[in-house]
């Protein structure tokens, strides 16, 4: 082989050589662009993982949070509505206690049949009319009938024409008193009135402790 042949094996190897250096180095760029791209990539990826898992976590909190305070709340309200019930019974429970003694109290009979009257007197007025029916349990019933000619004279038009039921009611005391026609019926029993008056204070101890129910 000649010197110029050998020169010109020699150039190519050289040739070859520095273009496989070019290669290794452009793949080594290539390579950390890539590693780059990816580390980047996956970096991305941690952080929206993350933020979802935040999400997901924050929500779940939130639901715990609401449900536990939803679940208080509602104990609050039940203890609230408890220690309503509570005094309204305790108010009442001592109410019919007085009613009790006062009727079965033979010393204040006279009191307790100006209550009648009362009762009796109110009723008429709110139907209205002239002819009325007036019912009561059998204690009452007798009290009545010895009295009936004092409690119309009490009441503001002596023309009224007042009826005892021979029927006696199951009630505490007082009267349910009807129009001549049965048409029209107003229960003014010691009975209904307590309950009315249960059901009002109860309303208003609601409405004092902000509960419904």
């Amino acid at each position: 082989m000649s010197s110029r042949q050998v020169e010109v094996e020699v150039s190519l190897i050289e040739r070859v050589y520095q273009r496989r250096k070019e290669i290794l180095a452009e793949a080594e760029r290539e390579a950390k662009r890539i590693r780059r791209a990816a580390e980047e990539e996956a970096k991305r990826i941690k952080g929206e993982a993350e933020k979802a898992a935040k999400l997901i976590i924050d929500r779940r909190l939130r639901a715990a949070r609401e449900r536990i305070l939803g679940e208080a709340e509602m104990e609050g309200r039940r203890k609230l509505m408890e220690a309503r019930e509570e005094m309204v019974s305790r108010v009442f429970e001592e109410a019919t206690k007085r009613i009790e003694n006062l009727i079965n109290d033979e010393e204040r009979r006279d009191e307790y049949l100006e209550i009648l009257s009362k009762l009796i007197a109110e009723a008429v007025e709110r139907i209205g009319g002239s002819e009325f029916i007036i019912s009561a349990n059998e204690r009452d019933l007798e009290l009545l009938k010895r009295n009936l000619g004092k409690i119309r004279r009490s009441l503001p038009s002596r023309e009224l024409k007042l009826t005892l039921s021979e029927e006696p009611i199951e009630c505490l005391g007082g009267v349910i008193v009807e129009s001549g026609d049965r048409l029209k019926v107003y229960n003014n029993t010691l009975d209904g009135r307590l309950l009315r008056a249960r059901r009002l204070l109860s309303a208003k101890v609601a409405e004092r402790l902000g509960v419904i129910g």
